[in-house]
Parts: structure tokens; sequence; C-alpha cells
């Protein structure tokens, strides 16, 4: 498949098995999050930052080598996800085509897993807000969907 080597291995083989278990056993909220874009997408940002002179370095040719092989890397990253995640430390895959988005929902799992583990020790949510509240909270910090 051409993805092999120390990179596989490395999310292939845990050091200490049973690690995240003891971890979340200990009061401890493990978060994992990979954020996914389609091969389109990836392209389409490629080139919008090529288009950007002040960005454009961030693009080489091995990022467009990488993202013909978008498929091999696909599959390696499935199974890496499978390998990796259990009941104590599951993944939670977020579409991140619209990084707002995407952004939302980290952090609302975040906030979940918080909610969960603080249990009654947990603030009272005072006003849960709706997407155009915090799309106009975003836009004021600066960080809409860039």
């Amino acid at each position: 498949m051409g993805c092999r080597g120390q990179g596989y291995d490395y999310f292939h083989v845990d050091p200490a098995p049973g690690r995240a278990g003891f971890q979340a056993v200990s009061g401890h909220a493990i978060l994992k999050f990979f954020l996914h874009i389609s091969k389109k997408e990836q392209k389409k940002r490629f080139r919008q930052l090529e288009d950007d002179p002040l960005e454009a370095w961030r693009v080489t040719a091995a990022d467009w080598e990488r993202h013909k092989k978008y498929e091999q890397y696909l599959e390696a990253t499935e199974e890496m996800l499978e390998r990796t995640s259990s009941a104590f430390a599951p993944w939670t895959i977020v579409e991140a085509t619209s990084k707002w988005h995407a952004r939302r929902k980290v952090f609302e799992s975040i906030i979940s897993a918080l909610e969960l583990r603080l249990g009654d020790k947990a603030p009272p949510i005072v006003k849960a807000a709706d997407d155009a509240d915090l799309r106009a909270a975003m836009e004021a910090a600066d960080v809409g969907d860039n």
C-alpha cells in the first residue's frame, strides 16, 4: 500500500497496553478527534493556499504527491482508527469540510465529555446559544470559516 514504516508502526503498537483504560478509570477524560476532509476539499484548500502569496510556501511538492495517494492514506487512517479506538478512548470523526461546523462539533464533544466526567460538579448552563449567536461570536473574534 505504501503507507508503512515508522509512522505506521507508531499507530499500531501501543507501548503501554491498557494505558487509556487506566487513565479513564483514574478520572481523566480522553478525547481523540480525527478531522476529515474529502480529496476534493483538500485539493481546493491546497489551491487556495497556493494562490495566496503569503501562504503559498505551506504547500509543497510532497503535499501534492501525498494528495495523489489520498485513497491509500484514507485506508491506512481507517485501519489506524479501528486499531487505536477503545471504549475508554474512542475516536470522534469530525467532517471538517466546513471549519466552522468542525470546530462546533469538537467543542460540543468536549463540553459533553466534561459534563459527563464532572457530573453534579459541572457548572450550570446559563443559556444554550443558537447558531446565529455562535456565528456572531466567532466572527467578532475573527475566527470564522478560515
